[in-house]
């Protein structure tokens, strides 16, 4: 193109983004997005911190002698799995879960008291930076510190995480499947409901206590999804399948409430006979 009698060259036009252009861009735009900061990393050792010596606190006296409880999980689990099942439908009063666990824990790690009791410190532990994410999604980094350092420290807590018995387990899955809500309530898909369906069948099957927490927590999420907030059709599979447990559950849970009620009628006749 001639002006003003000089001769420019005309410009190249300008290349159409690929699909491979663009995802690369955009890749490296979320990279840069969420790449960690100084505090970020201060926050991360922080918590870090917490739950190692949480963990620490947990870990410690595994070893103190065990109690009439943890005396029968120990029976429950010494035999072989039918034997287990039989012994959680005939003789507890909670779902199989936990005590599946401990059978499969005790076959890798050894039948010791410490070795059996380490998959309670060990839940017990988890539970620390779970308790710290779930409220850091609810109202931020410095009150979920303080959550995870009650966790840590929680006279409670670190009772139930040395103990052969499921509560320990029952607050893990609790406080995923509250962190799986929470996550499911703010950005909703299928995949995070699902998430929170299998976590809350897991709590439900670890303790039937479980249920205080799942059942509000459905209640909200088919609330959510009714207003058009969340997809439906995953949110009713999510809460189908959680009331399927339930229902299975429900008779187990009346299987060993009868038996325990028929147990204690005949003892407490048997003391005036």
């Amino acid at each position: 193109m001639a002006k003003s009698g000089l001769i420019t060259p005309d410009r190249p036009a300008a290349r159409t983004p690929t699909p491979r252009r663009v995802e690369r861009a955009r890749r490296s735009s979320s990279e840069s997005d969420v790449a960690p900061t100084k505090d970020d990393r201060r926050l991360f050792l922080a918590i870090l911190a917490i739950t190692l010596a949480g963990g620490a606190l947990r870990f410690a006296t595994l070893s103190q002698s065990i109690w009439l409880d943890e005396a029968v999980t120990v029976r429950d689990v010494s035999g072989s799995f039918a034997h287990l099942i039989s012994s959680v439908a005939h003789h507890e009063p909670t779902p199989p879960l936990y005590f599946i666990c401990l059978w499969l824990w005790r076959h890798v790690f050894g039948d010791s008291v410490f070795a059996m009791r380490t998959l309670s410190a060990l839940a017990g532990t988890l539970t620390i930076p779970v308790a710290y994410a779930a409220t850091n999604r609810l109202v931020g980094r410095r009150i979920a510190l303080t959550v995870g350092v009650i966790a840590a420290s929680s006279p409670v807590l670190l009772y139930y995480s040395q103990e052969l018995r499921t509560y320990a387990l029952l607050v893990l899955l609790c406080a995923l499947g509250f962190l799986a809500f929470v996550a499911a309530l703010q950005t909703p898909s299928a995949r995070k409901l699902a998430i929170w369906g299998a976590l809350s069948s897991l709590a439900l099957a670890s303790h039937y206590f479980a249920a205080l927490a799942v059942l509000p927590q459905g209640i909200v999420l088919m609330g959510n999804a009714w207003r058009a907030r969340a997809p439906r059709r995953p949110t009713v599979i999510a809460f189908g399948a959680v009331g399927c447990v339930s229902v299975a559950l429900a008779g187990l849970l009346h299987h060993q409430y009868a038996r325990s009620y028929r147990f204690s009628q005949t003892l407490f006749t048997s003391a005036f006979v």
